[in-house]
């Protein structure tokens, strides 16, 4: 996984656990890397994310699907901040969700070439809610809703998200409805 995700994880536990959860979850954490210095540039095992958010459930008592859904809209208002283009470039949350796998995954592989990154695919019937596909080996979902409804505040919106498929269950991919009000 990209050190970026580690340095905003860092930050995310930093700003909603105080300022000394990260030395607590590093020590509660059993790290590829002992110092968990996490680079911009560098690639860590899956497991280290993992064992932070592990570590970051005992320490705050939440389940970690909601930690993971609270990073995911922490993690889009980062994103947001350190890449405007992307956001500014969309009129909207479906076309930057449309985005994210056409545009915003090309260039992140073009970067980091050894990137695995999640598949995002957005469908918009026009008889019902929009639909979300989300599929990746790491099973990240709640990350992805909470990523969701990051946008849907970013672009001043409101809205539901609901998750009517996941692969916790067996699917192949978790799917969303996004329905936003007018």
């Amino acid at each position: 996984m990209l050190g970026p995700i580690f340095q905003n994880f860092e930050a995310f536990v930093t700003d909603s656990l105080g300022e000394d959860a990260w030395e607590e979850v590093i020590l509660r954490s059993e790290l590829s890397e002992p110092d968990a210095a996490y680079s911009s540039l560098g690639m860590y095992p899956d497991s280290d994310l993992s064992a932070l958010l592990n570590a970051s459930v005992e320490i705050s008592g939440l389940e970690a699907s909601v930690l993971l859904e609270r990073f995911g809209i922490f993690l889009l208002m980062r994103f947001s901040e350190r890449f405007p283009a992307y956001f500014e470039s969309s009129d909207g949350v479906i076309s930057f969700l449309t985005s994210v796998d056409r545009h915003i995954h090309v260039q992140v592989r073009k970067l980091y070439p050894e990137a695995v990154t999640p598949s995002v695919l957005v469908q918009h019937p026009p008889d019902g809610p929009v639909i979300i596909a989300y599929s990746s080996e790491r099973k990240l979902c709640a990350l992805a809703r909470g990523m969701i409804k990051g946008a849907i505040d970013y672009y001043n919106r409101s809205g539901s998200v609901e998750e009517v498929q996941c692969m916790h269950n067996g699917a192949d991919q978790c799917l969303f409805e996004l329905r936003l009000d007018s």
